[in-house]
């Protein structure tokens, strides 16, 4: 009976069936046709330098007052001739930085990787929130799409860009500790 029935089903109704059967397919169906990922290289981007380029603070004292710190958690130690670098998570609220600090220069840290996720933090150029339109990229870039991800990859850095209805979503940037 049941395959009697299906056979008579236009395929149309077919499809319209299945997608009401299981649910959320609709919406993951429209998800999918609907985002685009934008990924190109341009060897100059830099962390540190150029359009997009962070703005954080000199001293890693002046780093964690920056905002309320939720926590601070430590990834991995390294010893290396007499001192000890650390790998450091630092979590605010819409922030998320891994940075290095450097026992035998405790003033100073390196950046790994920066997650921004809520506007209030002008730590970029670009910020959460932003209309996609309203963002100055670099001479010769692609636009970022209005929905899906948007990514430049340097020679020492990377960054990304979420994109959800027309707006930045959040912000990734990731660091050559080093350069």
């Amino acid at each position: 009976m049941r395959a009697l029935l299906i056979r008579a089903l236009q395929p149309a109704c077919l499809l319209a069936l299945l997608l009401w059967l299981i649910p959320g397919a609709a919406t993951a169906t429209a998800t999918a046709t609907a985002t685009a990922t934008v990924q190109f290289y341009d060897g100059s981007f830099e962390c540190y330098a150029g359009t997009l380029a962070l703005r954080l603070p000199d001293t890693y004292a002046q780093l964690l007052r920056i905002g309320q710190l939720r926590r601070a958690r430590d990834i991995r130690r390294q010893r290396e001739h007499g001192h000890t670098t650390t790998e450091r998570q630092l979590e605010f609220p819409g922030l998320v930085l891994r940075v290095f600090v450097f026992s035998g220069d405790p003033g100073h840290y390196e950046v790994g990787s920066v997650r921004i996720s809520s506007p209030g933090w002008p730590l970029s150029p670009l910020r959460v929130g932003e209309a996609r339109s309203a963002v100055a990229l670099g001479q010769g870039w692609p636009a970022l799409p209005r929905q899906g991800s948007w990514e430049v990859q340097g020679d020492s850095a990377h960054l990304r860009v979420e994109v959800a209805a027309g707006r930045i979503a959040a912000i990734d940037y990731f660091c050559d500790p080093g350069t």
